[in-house]
């Protein structure tokens, strides 16, 4: 018998599905068969403009969405691809949102999110460069 590791467990809990890179143009096509698939489903949808992110956005209901999207809004047909990934827990919704957009700040998302206590990190580290700081400071004085 094969012993997994924890991790390889773990793996399935957030991520419920994903559809990568379906061309733009076939959405009304088989805009029935993927509602069937997506209706009532929340997650995050991708799209793409000339083969590059474009757009990254979050949504209870993606078939809804991506209707309004690559149907109904202002620049429908400027899109050439759109990615899903349907999401288990909700909760964890917004964040994945947040984090796809400050690693990838594709061009047509004008926010990139906020996440609490972002700058604690940075204080912390800031700290202890000071304090390294002082401590070398000291350390010079002393040798001269």
């Amino acid at each position: 018998m094969i012993k997994r590791s924890r991790d390889h467990r773990a793996r399935g809990l957030l991520i419920k599905g994903i559809l990568e890179k379906v061309p733009s143009d076939s959405f009304e096509i088989l805009r029935g068969e993927l509602k069937e698939i997506i209706k009532g489903e929340a997650g995050i949808y991708a799209l793409y403009k000339q083969k590059k992110l474009h757009y990254v956005g979050l949504a209870r209901d993606l078939d809804g969405r991506l209707y309004a999207h690559l149907e109904r809004d202002r620049l429908r047909g400027k899109r050439d691809n759109f990615s899903v990934f349907l999401v288990k827990r909700v909760k964890f919704l917004k964040d994945l949102e947040t984090l796809v957009l400050r690693i990838a700040k594709p061009p047509g998302n004008r926010l990139s999110g906020k996440i609490p206590g972002h700058h604690e990190m940075r204080r912390a580290l800031r700290r202890t460069a000071s304090q390294l700081r002082r401590r070398a400071a000291r350390i010079a004085t002393a040798l001269r």
